[in-house]
Parts: C-alpha cells; sequence; structure tokens
C-alpha cells in the first residue's frame, strides 16, 4: 500500500511540476511514460490509475507526438493536465 501511494503522489507531482512551468510538456512526457511503464501495475484497480490512463497518455499522444501547431498543443496539453490534477487530486487527498 505504501509503495501504491509513492507512485501516485509521484505521477500527480509530475503533473504539478508541468502546470507550474517547471517542466515541459516534453520533458513531462518523457519522465510520466517513463515513470508510469515502470510503476503502473502497483496502481492498476485504483481510481487513481482509472483516471490517470483516461486521461494522460492520450494527451501525450495528441499534444506531444502528433503534428499540429506547437502554440495549440500547449494550450490543449495545459489543459488536459488542469483537468487530470483536479480529478486526481483529491483522491491523493483521501489517502
Amino acid at each position: 500500500m505504501e509503495k501504491q501511494i509513492k507512485v501516485m503522489y509521484t505521477l500527480l507531482n509530475q503533473i504539478e511540476l508541468y502546470l507550474n512551468g517547471k517542466i515541459t510538456r516534453q520533458t513531462f512526457n518523457f519522465i510520466a511514460e517513463e515513470y508510469y511503464t515502470e510503476n503502473a501495475d502497483l496502481i492498476v484497480n485504483t481510481k487513481f490509475h482509472e483516471v490517470y490512463s483516461q486521461i494522460v497518455p492520450d494527451a501525450c499522444l495528441f499534444y506531444i507526438d502528433e503534428p499540429g501547431y506547437e502554440v495549440d498543443k500547449e494550450k490543449c496539453f495545459h489543459k488536459e493536465m488542469e483537468k487530470a490534477y483536479e480529478l486526481l487530486k483529491p483522491l491523493c487527498d483521501n489517502l
């Protein structure tokens, strides 16, 4: 359970770093993908995983990997990360 909580807080913190402008969306994509890939099995079957896996991977795919106008991609990605953060933070606060 302790490892599970650590994984959730780390993933939430990565989103917060991006939202606070401390890392770029490309850096976020790199660290989040690597960390999530290594640790997702620890949070499977949790509400956190359900929400995270529905928002973050698609946002990274659409607004980082796909071609498009960078300003629009940044705005849309930021909006998706705000949504993810708003949904995930209460899940961590209740642990």
